[in-house]
Formats: structure tokens, sequence, C-alpha cells
């Protein structure tokens, strides 16, 4: 049962964000210019989970303490998130191949993991 809610969940965090860049993006009136405003949306969102990242490590830290040998990096976990990211937004962008609608819903699908990643950092 806890996979529905899950699927659920990204797929309400998926539409919340697609609605926002939706939003950001309403005066692309070309392919090219709808895609080049989502890269710049992806592109704040990485950032902004970056940040997110940088200070869920520094609290981490803090509450761990430098001297404990079990300390806790953050960057392992990420980089695999980063490579589910990519699998699954390239999957995204194969099952829309024959159009060019495959680079929106691939974008889309990035800035919907990369906010939701950055809320659960």
């Amino acid at each position: 049962m806890n996979i529905f809610r899950v699927a659920f969940v990204v797929a309400l965090t998926a539409f919340a964000a697609s609605a926002q860049a939706q939003r950001s993006c309403a005066d692309a009136k070309t392919t090219i210019e709808l895609r080049d405003c989502l890269s710049a949306e992806l592109e704040l969102a990485d950032k902004k989970m970056e940040e997110y990242l940088k200070a869920a490590q520094v609290s981490v830290d803090e509450i761990k303490g430098s001297t404990n040998a079990n300390t806790v990096d953050l960057s392992v976990a990420q980089k695999i998130w980063e490579r589910y990211r990519s699998a699954h937004c390239g999957d995204v962008y194969v099952f829309w191949i024959g159009g060019s609608i495959r680079y929106e819903q691939s974008l889309r699908c990035q800035i919907a993991l990369t906010q939701e990643r950055t809320h659960t950092l």
C-alpha cells in the first residue's frame, strides 16, 4: 500500500511542478523557446537543490559532530539520486521520442523530481 502513496505523492509533486513551470513559461511561442525556458527553470531548481543539500550536510555535521566516526556524507546519496533522475526522465524522453514534446516532458520530469528532492532535503 505504501508504494501507492509514494506514487501518488510523486504524481502530485510532478503536477505541481509542471503547473509552476507552465505559468513561468506560458509566454514561450515555439518549441525552442519552451525548451530554453524549461531548461532555465531546471537550472534554477538545481541551484536551489544544491543550496538545500549544502544546508542539510551542515545540519548533519553539526548534529553528528566532526569527531564521530560514523559520519554521514549526503553527496553519496545525491549522486545516486542524480543517476535515478537521469534514468527516469531519460525513459520519459524515450517514451515521447516520436515528437518534439519529448524535450518538454523530459525537462518537466527533471524539474518535478528536483523540486521533490529539494523538499525532501
